[in-house]
């Protein structure tokens, strides 16, 4: 994920000293790299998949980009209703 920040960035500058200007494409590429680290960082991600293979690549990748962000994740086990709900919600802070 990181690298896919660093890349952007690069070829941001080299747009800019050529005077191109981002195509649609790239600003939806990068947004969705910036919202996947959002997800990493708000908390709780909901992994799901068709099959047990394709489950464990999917959690393989997200352990993977969550290291590269240096953020800690733990598997919840027989939570999943709990691990959805708070997935589905948004972040809520200071309420009382």
């Amino acid at each position: 994920m990181q690298r896919d920040k660093v890349e952007h960035l690069v070829d941001a500058a080299q747009r800019q000293r050529l005077g191109q200007i981002e195509s649609e494409a790239q600003c939806r590429e990068h947004d969705d790299v910036l919202r996947r680290e959002r997800e990493l960082v708000a908390g709780l991600l909901a992994v799901s998949a068709d099959s047990p293979e394709r489950l464990d690549d999917a959690c393989g990748a997200i352990e993977t980009a969550a290291t590269q962000a240096l953020i800690d994740v733990r598997c919840l086990v027989a939570e999943q209703a709990e691990a959805f709900t708070a997935a589905a919600l948004p972040p809520v802070r200071g309420l009382r």
